[in-house]
């Protein structure tokens, strides 16, 4: 075998990086790099997955051996170098206690090195390169390995990343399809909702159930499955659904359901012994303000749905109570003509969206605010306060999701109406600071305004955009940093006139260039979008955009990597007699 050296290895791999955006590809080539820098007999990339290390690429053993577990964290050289985090090179492993054998191998290894995958400090793997006989010495190329890893990383990152803006993608796209559908029966259109829910989620089962608001029973089902076996056992079971103890928890409390493994709870493994199911997701289908069924997709694989998941189906099952309203509607109005009734189908959607969504999360999170006051006076319970907290974050993402999805929705249908006033702006930009500060840990945030600074905008959504700017700049900038906000005034180089000026500076990672360009588009998100697991929709900037060009604005960003960006927005100043 060819030996590379330390640099042709890495430009090797830089170079199959640039033209592929395979990661199976990549990370063949990285494990068949670091074999020949290394002149060693074997190389192979392991993934962790939980508490195991499953082999995801090789070169130089078995390929029946992948996809297995070959190592728990912490046991061999491999599960020791993922659970401390630590490079090994080792000269004979014959004489370390440490070293377990992979099943397998025709020879006995002596030489062994290994180093961890480290993704935003947390390891998710181990590259490994191992000989028959000794190494030559390891020496840099101990770290060429470990850029080798660093690579592989990131590439396996990006792959899971995309994976799941696909599985988003294909979701909208099939929400999209089914609200565009028209001219469809009542029960044509359910049976289209359950194959959507089906495709969307990639279940395995789904099952529509309705029931009759005044005889109480079951008037409708609809179903979809990924095979005929299962779909008539599906059939079978649709029909008695409403009646199980799970599906009334749902439908009384109208809240979703969401088991990762029904095996493991008794009262409900008779109720999907029939469906040979595992994971369960049921939501209520509400239609006039009463839930009257459920929306349930299943799983024969155990947490095969997240809490992800809840909000697109729920939507979906928006759509199947909204169609059953439309129908009923339909049949007590017929004189509403198509278009009238199309529009009101639209608003109608919006308004359960909003209620679907936003109201249970905004409820959750006035719970998770009181338990977190109680832990705080109760010393037995200090150790709730930290999941609490990150429960809260996480309620408090979801309802700026939910937010940003809504203006999304009233952007796109040209209803974001503002509520006009006059109001000072750098008092406005001292309250979100100062309101933001309770929250921005060691974060340092200053403003400077020399004066009042009279706008006549609607506060609100202004307020918005500017908390919106100064909470990326904490998100993106180190701790104990500073983040600047200044409000004052300038001179539009078009029309001469003067106008107010805000701008948010941050002395965080920056922005490439190459995403300057993009990051006020819709859904954008650029290298640094997932910097430290903040990720989101990608409309945060775009809806801030948005919102000061509605009010004759301008919005626009300075940055440079790795040294900090300035974000600039600009309003009319109001006259004297605004």
């Amino acid at each position: 075998m060819t030996r590379l050296s330390l640099g042709e290895a890495i430009q090797q791999v830089v170079n199959l990086v640039s033209v592929t955006g395979d990661a199976d590809e990549v990370v063949s080539a990285i494990v068949n790099a670091a074999r020949q820098m290394m002149a060693a007999d074997e190389a192979y990339l392991l993934l962790r997955e939980g508490s195991h290390l499953v082999l995801r690429a090789a070169d130089g053993l078995p390929e029946v051996l992948l996809g297995r577990s070959l190592f728990r964290i912490g046991e061999g050289i491999e599960g020791w170098v993922a659970d401390h985090g630590e490079a090994v090179a080792l000269g004979d492993v014959q004489q370390e206690r440490r070293f377990r054998d992979i099943p397998g191998r025709q020879s006995p290894v002596h030489a062994l090195a290994a180093v961890p995958m480290k993704l935003r400090d947390d390891v998710v793997g181990v590259l490994a390169t191992s000989g028959m006989a000794p190494f030559p010495p390891a020496g840099s190329r101990i770290t060429g390995l470990e850029i080798l890893a660093s690579i592989a990383a990131v590439t396996l990152e990006n792959e899971r990343l995309l994976a799941q803006e696909r599985r988003r993608l294909r979701q909208a796209e099939l929400l999209l399809e089914l609200a565009a559908v028209q001219h469809l029966e009542l029960l044509p259109f359910l049976q289209r909702v359950a194959s959507t829910a089906n495709a969307a989620l990639d279940a395995q089962d789904t099952i529509l159930a309705l029931r009759d608001e005044r005889s109480r029973e079951v008037t409708c089902t609809a179903g979809a499955s990924g095979a005929a076996e299962s779909a008539r056992r599906r059939d079978a079971a649709a029909l008695g659904i409403l009646d199980t103890p799970w599906a009334i928890q749902v439908i009384s409390s109208g809240q979703p359901l969401l088991y990762d493994d029904v095996a493991l709870d008794h009262s409900l493994r008779s109720d999907l012994a029939i469906l040979g199911m595992r994971s369960l997701l049921a939501v209520p289908i509400q239609i006039k303000g009463k839930h009257r069924g459920i929306l349930m997709v299943a799983s024969a694989q155990p947490g095969r749905f997240g809490s992800e998941d809840v909000a697109v189906i729920s939507l979906i099952a928006s759509q199947a109570g909204l169609s059953v309203q439309r129908s009923e509607l339909a049949r007590q109005q017929v004189e509403v003509s198509r278009e009238q009734a199309r529009q009101q189908a639209r608003h109608d959607f919006l308004g359960l969206v909003s209620h679907e969504l936003k109201t249970p999360v905004a409820v959750l999170k006035a719970y998770i605010e009181l338990l977190a006051r109680k832990a705080e006076i109760d010393p037995s319970r200090a150790s709730d306060q930290e999941v609490l907290g990150r429960m809260l974050e996480q309620a408090d993402r979801m309802l700026a999701m939910i937010e940003q999805i809504l203006d999304l929705q009233k952007l796109e249908m040209g209803q974001l109406t503002l509520e006009l006033s006059r109001f000072d702006l750098a008092e406005l930009a001292r309250r979100v600071a100062e309101n933001l500060q309770l929250t921005a840990g060691t974060h340092h945030l200053e403003v400077h305004a020399s004066g009042g600074l009279p706008v006549l905008a609607d506060r609100r959504r202004i307020e918005e955009v500017l908390f919106n700017l100064a909470e990326n700049a904490v998100k993106y900038s180190p701790g104990g940093s500073q983040v600047r906000i200044t409000a004052g005034t300038g001179t539009d180089a078009a029309s001469g006139t003067e106008e107010a000026v805000v701008t948010v500076a941050d002395q965080g990672i920056g922005i490439p260039k190459e995403d300057i360009p993009r990051v006020f588009e819709r859904f954008y998100q650029g290298k640094s979008g997932f910097h430290r697991g903040h990720v989101g929709l990608g409309l945060g900037l775009y809806i801030a955009r948005e919102i000061v060009e509605h009010h004759g604005g301008r919005i626009r960003v300075d940055s440079a990597e790795g040294k900090g960006s300035t974000f600039t927005f600009t309003l009319p100043v109001a006259g004297n007699g605004g």
